[in-house]
């Protein structure tokens, strides 16, 4: 990502993935519970996602998203890849919340 100052972002998680994967799209969603979360799905070449909200870094093995606003709210959130049977292959969670100045 380039030119991007990562001071304007509050909040980050890497998400880590096999190199055979690399072309799956990408993951971002609130966990809604267990097994389950509510959100959307990008594609591996997007540099901003969410309205603008969120901004994606993509490296050879992972992705970073960095959160500027929460648009589902506060929670745990997942990333991770779409496989092809459209399940959600899970990558990480961070716990996520909104930031007051």
């Amino acid at each position: 990502m380039t030119g991007v100052s990562e001071a304007a972002y509050w909040q980050r998680l890497t998400c880590p993935y096999e190199q055979s994967f690399q072309s799956l799209r990408r993951v971002w969603c609130r966990q809604s519970s267990a097994e389950c979360c509510t959100g959307f799905a990008f594609d591996p070449d997007a540099p901003s996602v969410d309205g603008g909200r969120m901004e994606v870094e993509e490296g050879t093995d992972s992705f970073t998203v960095f959160v500027q606003e929460l648009s589902h709210g506060e929670g745990v959130y997942w990333c991770g890849l779409l496989s092809e049977d459209k399940t959600i292959i899970k990558l990480a969670e961070g716990d996520f919340h909104s930031c007051k100045y």
